[in-house]
């Protein structure tokens, strides 16, 4: 009896060393797995080139433009036709003043992608700004061909027009009331960016 006893207690010792060892290498296995998918995933292209794009909107939001701007570069580096960072590197240019690299970009932006608006609209403000009123106007009109309703696009296509002097103050008054219910904060960015392109015109690339 006593004997049995032995006997059973070596089995189950050997049952629990055998699970023990089976629940280890299962368990090493699934660390060798999870560790193959991590690393193909920090090697993946649109992984990588998207986390370059989150890192670069942290710095623009901190109002950080050139580390931002290094950020959607590298995004760009691994994929150049890559709109959404390219778009963005387009918006700090814009914020530290650097007009010729933001034409271009935006230039290179809607050619990818014709129907990025917000990009059509921020190269129509930069064609007026350089004295092309004609050029923002075919943008503007892009825009509210398929947004009619599109208010930024609108104060483009008034701001494209030739220019009339109001005769009457209420008229005058009028025009300045609905430009700032339009958004104040757009027309304030509006008139910078037209006071920039014309001190600009002339000089780098000829837009």
């Amino acid at each position: 009896m006593q004997q049995a006893r032995s006997v059973l207690r070596w089995v189950r010792y050997g049952i629990l060393r055998l699970m023990n060892h089976s629940f280890r290498r299962a368990a090493s296995f699934c660390f060798v797995i999870l560790f193959l998918i991590l690393s193909s995933c920090s090697r993946d292209p649109n992984v990588r080139k998207q986390k370059f794009v989150a890192q670069g909107d942290a710095y623009f939001n901190a109002g950080k433009y050139p580390e931002a701007q290094i950020s959607y570069s590298r995004a760009l580096q691994i994929d150049p036709r890559y709109v959404v960072a390219l778009y963005k590197s387009a918006q700090c240019s814009e914020r530290v003043g650097n007009w010729n690299a933001a034409f271009n970009e935006l230039l290179r932006t809607v050619d990818l992608d014709p129907q990025n608006w917000p990009a059509q609209l921020d190269l129509g403000k930069i064609f007026l700004g350089a004295g092309k009123p004609q050029e923002a106007k075919d943008r503007a009109l892009l825009i509210l061909h398929s947004n009619p309703k599109d208010v930024d696009a609108q104060i483009l296509l008034s701001g494209s027009r030739p220019r009339r002097r109001l005769s009457e103050p209420r008229a005058a008054a009028a025009k300045v009331g609905s430009f700032q219910r339009s958004g104040k904060q757009f027309a304030e960015s509006f008139i910078l960016r037209l006071q920039i392109g014309h001190s600009q015109n002339g000089s780098g690339r000829s837009l």
